[in-house]
């Protein structure tokens, strides 16, 4: 008996896609047995890290579910020949990935504000998946990525980086200077080439009603800075991403969880205002008892937006600062 072209064709189709989701698997499998015996995943850029650290699973779990559905994807694509309902439900798997994945691609480029290579080849991989069924199908799934992404650039999201309990902020936390239990908690984004930022944290010491968190732009914090609990690894990169986003491109900052929310204090006068009203039992801020600065004038909302220059107490990342006089 021969076949008709078009019946070889589909039956190509079917191992093509059967090969492709058994190539998946053994690709997912692998990164499983990175992360158990090496702790970590492969990937080709910094993004893998910044959305697993926003996630609220493991990617242990994330890795599990995508090894079931690519087995699960080869198994149906070789009952294709024997059963009709594998069909069906192999095009409902497969347009439920896309939905899946694009939400992943919205998440990434809406909230972590960061591409995780491996997230995009596994979504090539689904694409691709897709494609082999059929151009309807692959139209199918193209409509439903889009209209998830529509939706996710009509919502506003607070940037995730600032998640100070997730991967956000913590992730970027090189030191703790630790206060009270359950005390104030504050981290300060600072650069050690910015003399305003080494001002404050040599100032850190007389800080005694405050936890405050040191995230730096590129190294940790001096080894003269005392009692400081030193945190490995630390993502100065996201500190520099939380920047980019709230547009600011100088240091000192201060990131004060508030009210569900965060407030954003600049420059070195303004924060040591408001370690002098907040974190300063002690009484030795050089800005007690003075009028000239107002904390609250500091607070500034995320959602701005900073054009300004940078003032006398502060400087630009990665432009050389001067001494203050």
């Amino acid at each position: 008996m021969t076949l008709l072209p078009e019946t070889a064709q589909y039956r190509a189709k079917d191992s093509v896609l059967a090969c492709i989701a058994l190539a998946a698997s053994l690709m997912v499998g692998g990164q499983l047995y990175l992360i158990a015996f090496q702790g970590e995943t492969a990937c080709f850029n910094d993004g893998c890290s910044i959305v697993e650290g926003l996630t609220r699973v493991s990617p242990v779990v994330f890795n599990l579910f995508g090894l079931l559905f690519f087995l699960l994807v080869g198994l149906l694509a070789l009952l294709l020949r024997v059963s009709p309902a594998a069909g069906r439900l192999l095009s409902l798997l497969l347009l439920a990935a896309m939905a899946g994945e694009g939400v992943l691609l919205a998440y990434q480029y809406h909230v972590a504000r960061a591409w995780c290579s491996y997230c995009l080849i596994i979504f090539g991989l689904v694409v691709f998946c897709n494609l082999l069924v059929g151009l309807r199908q692959l139209f199918s799934g193209v409509v439903l990525v889009a209209a998830i992404n529509i939706i996710f650039a009509l919502l506003r999201f607070e940037p995730a980086v600032l998640d100070a309990q997730g991967g956000g902020l913590a992730a970027g936390t090189a030191a703790v200077r630790h206060g009270p239990m359950g005390g104030r908690g504050v981290f300060i984004i600072y650069s050690n080439d910015c003399p305003h930022c080494m001002t404050l944290l040599r100032k850190l010491p007389g800080l005694t009603d405050c936890t405050v968190r040191l995230n730096p732009v590129d190294e940790s914090p001096p080894a003269d800075i005392q009692g400081l609990e030193r945190m490995a690894p630390f993502q100065p990169e996201m500190n520099r991403r939380l920047l980019g986003m709230l547009q600011i491109d100088t240091v000192p900052v201060l990131v004060v969880p508030d009210n569900g929310g965060y407030r954003i204090i600049r420059s070195e006068l303004g924060i040591e205002a408001y370690f002098a009203a907040n974190c300063d039992n002690i009484g030795n801020s050089t800005l007690l008892g003075r009028e000239l600065i107002n904390p609250e004038g500091s607070f500034l909302d995320y959602q701005q937006s900073f054009f300004a220059p940078a003032g006398e107490d502060e400087c630009q990342v990665d432009v050389e600062c001067d001494e203050p006089m």
